[in-house]
């Protein structure tokens, strides 16, 4: 995750509201404390904003929040195994 340090408890009223979001949408939750506690894992950075598109020109966004999801299921709940490529051929 990827978040503004404009967040936060100020932004918010409580402490820890973006990942606690994230781990109530993916279905874990918070430990004693309300300290996120995420399966799966989750990682980031505070930005001072994000570059995002508007139309045709790219502009600074402030208090945003970005994820990425990386799974290892497919669409229909297969998991999906990671097969390294053969070596090239000389």
């Amino acid at each position: 995750m990827f978040t503004c340090n404009g967040r936060g408890k100020r932004l918010f009223g409580t402490p820890h509201h973006d990942a606690a979001l994230v781990a109530e949408v993916l279905g874990a939750g918070l430990s004693p404390g309300g300290v996120p506690s995420l399966s799966p894992a989750l990682a980031g950075l505070f930005a001072a904003g994000e570059i995002g598109p508007i139309g045709r020109r790219n502009f600074v966004h402030g208090f945003t929040a970005s994820i990425a999801l990386f799974s290892d299921r497919n669409p229909d709940g297969q998991q999906v195994v990671a097969r390294a490529a053969p070596p090239p051929t000389p």
